[in-house]
């Protein structure tokens, strides 16, 4: 969705202006600083502040009351995990990257919520309505404060605050004073940027922007919230953060896999358009050496949040795969509400993989919707420098619990990292069984 900028009234410049401090040429706020840091130590940095509403998301990205999964986002040409300014519905932002695929969501703190809306909903990178209901960070409270990690140092340059589900029926819930902080080691905090009286859109799910002047990193940050417009509740369904810097270096202690990968050996269509499957799937799968005993489990990883602890990225790897093994062993799946996503895992020992199979979930046929739509595979031997190993623009899995799918390598050498990076997914995904053979 393409923002419009609009330009802040001179009033509200000329008052920053006048509560002006020397430093950095920085903006002096009386807020608060966090409880984990000092508040003698504050040194804030932010330059200028622009309020930017942008207009309603399309109506295909508005929940109309029957909560079907939201289409795939398209990903951009040259960047197989997508440009990070489009992760998340609505949330392009001309000139930025955003920064949702870099925050640990494992970190994210903040007080006791509205029952399921909690502090992680508000970074989630979902706009709108899921099958459970709205999604949206909300309390019986007008101040409070949120706490996040970043898998590494970022410099954010601009974020923006997406209204409610219901706003239109509760506008004072609309936060109106806050502040965001940053800190490098999670004790000394500085003001990166602040706002008073601000007028968020009366409007449900709807985007404001604020951009700013900051060329310092941090690694922390937390959004604290010194006002509502009016009475004691509050609500918002996305803080989504933007950097001007395009980073390419991989991210931090995750198998390292982040940033551009290579796409030089990819093709348009991908070579495995059509998978095998049923009998010949499994007749190819009785051919080949199934190296799963290979596979490091803890090293299993993925960058979104996964339904529940039993349903993480380590169920891809655990033998389980049939119905009668998921029953007697409780399930045995990855599931996870997504629009795409990078699984990443290493091997023991490098592997020459001729091919590779994923299975599908234990309840595929009342949900086909959730098998992967697209994706990149990616093979490594330092966690650092990947190569494209096989593209699926369009994945073509069946409708069947327990089914497998065979998509087949050609001389793609030897690695000992892995990573499956699914570029589209239809709201949510899950497989039973991710299998290197060779």
């Amino acid at each position: 969705m393409r923002i419009t900028k609009t330009i802040v009234p001179l009033l509200l410049l000329l008052g920053m202006l006048i509560s002006c401090n020397s430093g950095k040429g920085g903006v002096t706020t009386t807020t608060n600083a966090p409880e984990k840091g000092d508040d003698d130590k504050k040194n804030p940095i932010a330059l200028t502040q622009q309020m930017t509403p942008t207009p309603v998301l399309p109506a295909d990205k508005i929940p109309m009351g029957d909560n079907k999964p939201r289409p795939p986002v398209p990903s951009g040409p040259d960047t197989p995990q997508g440009n990070p300014s489009e992760q998340g519905d609505g949330a392009e932002l001309e000139g930025y990257y955003q920064l949702l695929k870099y925050i640990n969501r494992d970190s994210v703190s903040g007080p006791a919520a509205w029952g399921r809306h909690v502090a992680l909903d508000m970074l989630d990178g979902l706009f709108e309505s899921t099958d459970e209901g709205s999604n949206k960070y909300g309390q019986d409270i007008n101040n409070m404060k949120v706490y996040w990690e970043m898998t590494r140092p970022v410099t954010v340059n601009a974020y923006a605050l997406y209204t409610a589900n219901d706003t239109v029926e509760y506008p004072g819930r609309n936060p109106k004073d806050w502040t965001l902080f940053g800190s490098v080691d999670g004790e000394d905090w500085k003001v990166v940027h602040s706002v008073q009286d601000a007028e968020l859109p009366v409007a449900n799910y709807t985007g404001t922007v604020f951009e700013f002047d900051n060329d310092q990193a941090y690694r922390y940050y937390c959004w604290s919230l010194d006002a509502v417009v009016s009475g004691n509740a509050f609500q918002l369904s996305e803080l989504l953060l933007y950097t001007t810097e395009e980073i390419t270096e991989p991210v931090e202690g995750v198998g390292t896999f982040y940033g551009k990968l290579p796409t030089d050996k990819l093709t348009e269509n991908g070579k495995n358009a059509e998978p095998l499957v049923s009998g010949d799937a499994r007749f190819w799968m009785s051919a080949y050496n199934n190296l799963a005993d290979k596979v490091k489990i803890d090293s299993a990883f993925i960058n979104v949040q996964c339904w529940d602890e039993n349903e993480g990225p380590d169920r891809l790897f655990d033998g389980i795969y049939t119905r009668e093994d998921f029953e007697s062993n409780n399930g045995g799946k990855l599931g996870a509400g997504m629009d795409s996503a990078c699984i990443v895992w290493q091997m023991t020992e490098a592997v020459a993989p001729v091919g590779y199979v994923l299975v599908t979930g234990n309840d595929t046929s009342e949900y086909p919707i959730r098998n992967p739509g697209a994706w990149v595979l990616y093979g490594s031997n330092d966690g650092k420098t990947w190569e494209a190993l096989d593209i699926v623009a369009d994945s073509n899995m069946l409708g069947e619990d327990f089914a497998p799918h065979v998509y087949t390598l050609d001389d793609c050498g030897s690695y000992t990292w892995f990573c499956l990076s699914i570029e589209k997914a239809y709201g949510a995904m899950q497989l039973c069984e991710l299998m290197l053979y060779n």
